[in-house]
């Protein structure tokens, strides 16, 4: 990424390892803008996966969701 604050801005292409630390730092919109692409590709192949089915579907789930995520905290 390159930041866009000085004095970072100096900087050029910073490598940065995409992960939660990114919230509240300079990388703050590009977190959130690199975690709302990650969650519609998803919803994307699962819209693919689900409309492909030529006989049958099998689907996996565990018993108990960790937690429900919901649109407002994409943003």
């Amino acid at each position: 990424m390159k930041p866009t604050i000085e004095p970072f801005n100096e900087l050029g292409i910073v490598p940065v390892k995409y992960g939660k630390d990114l919230e509240n730092t300079i990388f703050d919109e590009d977190y959130k803008e690199e975690k709302y692409s990650v969650y519609l590709d998803s919803i994307n192949l699962l819209y693919v996966a689900f409309t492909r089915a030529k006989d049958a579907i099998y689907g996996f789930s565990t018993s108990q969701p960790k937690k429900k995520i919901t649109s407002p905290e994409l943003f």
